[in-house]
């Protein structure tokens, strides 16, 4: 290589080593993206409909946890779901979930950097969990049950019976919505009618509701027989009889409920939004009737749901109206059994058996001091034990004496009756 060759290649060896240290353009930050939505459960009863939705465990890279913010849940009334990639364009929003929630304001501005740290206390509560699932809530409008125009369907596809469409997307960072996942589909047929009215009655354990069957139930019958015919599919009748879900009504359609656990598993998993409520009772009835524990003095609306097997899938039917009750304790205890008296010294003891009602909050003493006198209440406070010494006797006179139970209602205890009566005098 001659002499300027030497000094241009010097150059072009310097040009390069500066344009690699220069700097470029700066890079848009990393996001990462969650995962498509697999596992989705559609429940539907009456007009109330609530998706249930699992989160996805992953990223579309395979990065783990999932960085999903909030879910969105999609539905569309068609023969035929839409193309994947127009769901956002023609399907209807039909609830939104956060996962993260909003940081409070402070009142007292940022804190002061030079301030110490605030103490830890050993004992704080742990964070909680998680939500594994979201739930939402539709109730059903004319317009939800309104076919869209499907121009994605295939002339031998537009005689299919309507069916409503759900779909979830979850959303990442900086509002990146992952791809779309699941279609779960559910049938329109119409639902069972509401049960008779509900009447109720209740004594000092339990209350007891009791309703009579869905009477449009043969009506019902033929509506499903004409939507099948029209469809050109059969619908056999099942022979299973109607079942019942009795749910009390703050619960039977829970908009806006907080997050709460469900423990439809072994380990209770939590389930943000609108989870899907739970009866009263663990299983289907099978018979019109219901018996639960009484809680006194509380106002507890209920409402009960026909349930009915159709093709092998439970179909629930709408609610009742509400029964609304308020039990009032007007049940005293049973009155003490076995007072004896024995005398002491210059005192008579008094032992009874004690009663088995839960709500007994204690007993009594009455005194009477003379044949066929009066009886008055020689106790100023209700005694807990089943045990009294009265100390204020006289000897060679014979007192007379019975026990009543008193139970925990308050400000007026219900008080039972007398206990059998005893005689003694001190020694």
């Amino acid at each position: 290589m001659t002499g300027r060759g030497l000094r241009l290649a010097a150059i072009a060896l310097a040009a390069t080593a500066v344009a690699c240290g220069k700097k470029g353009p700066p890079l848009a930050p990393f996001v990462r993206i969650p995962a498509a939505v697999t596992g989705m459960t559609v429940d539907r009863a009456g007009d109330d409909v609530y998706v249930t939705v699992t989160l996805p465990e992953r990223n579309v890279d395979g990065s783990t946890p999932a960085s999903t913010t909030r879910v969105d849940v999609w539905a569309y009334t068609g023969r035929t779901p839409p193309a994947r990639s127009r769901w956002v364009e023609v399907g209807t929003l039909i609830g939104s979930v956060d996962l993260e929630p909003a940081e409070p304001d402070d009142p007292l501005g940022p804190p002061d950097p030079d301030a110490p740290p605030e103490p830890r206390s050993e004992a704080a509560p742990p964070l909680p969990a998680a939500p594994s699932r979201v739930g939402v809530h539709e109730r059903f409008t004319p317009g939800a049950l309104v076919v869209a125009p499907d121009p994605d369907a295939a002339d031998s596809l537009t005689a299919a019976p309507a069916r409503r469409f759900y779909a979830a997307i979850a959303i990442g960072a900086k509002a990146r919505p992952g791809p779309m996942g699941t279609v779960v589909d559910l049938k329109l047929d119409p639902p069972p009618g509401p049960p008779g009215p509900i009447t109720a009655g209740y004594d000092a354990t339990r209350v007891t509701l009791r309703w009579t069957g869905p009477p449009d139930r043969d009506a019902w019958m033929a509506a499903r027989q004409a939507a099948a015919r029209s469809a050109g599919t059969a619908v056999i009748p099942d022979a299973a009889p109607w079942r019942y879900n009795v749910y009390q009504s703050g619960n039977l359609t829970a908009v806006g409920a907080p997050a709460v656990a469900t423990s439809g598993s072994a380990a209770a998993t939590p389930v943000a939004g609108t989870p899907r409520p739970k009866p009263v009772n663990a299983a289907p009835l099978t018979k019109p009737e219901l018996v639960i524990p009484v809680t006194f003095d509380v106002e507890t609306c209920f409402a009960v749901r026909a349930v009915f097997v159709a093709d092998g899938v439970p179909v629930e039917g709408a609610p009742t109206a509400d029964l609304c009750l308020t039990p009032v304790d007007t049940f005293p205890p049973a009155a003490p059994r076995q007072l004896a008296a024995l005398p002491s010294g210059e005192a008579i003891d008094l032992i009874w058996e004690a009663n088995d009602e839960p709500d007994v909050a204690g007993y009594h003493v009455l005194r009477a001091d003379a044949p066929g006198a009066p009886f008055r209440q020689l106790t100023t406070t209700a005694v807990t034990e089943t045990r009294f010494r009265d100390a204020s006797v006289k000897k060679g006179v014979k007192y007379f004496y019975a026990v009543v139970a008193i139970d925990n209602r308050v400000p007026d205890p219900n008080i039972s009756a007398e206990s059998n009566r005893v005689e003694e005098e001190p020694r």
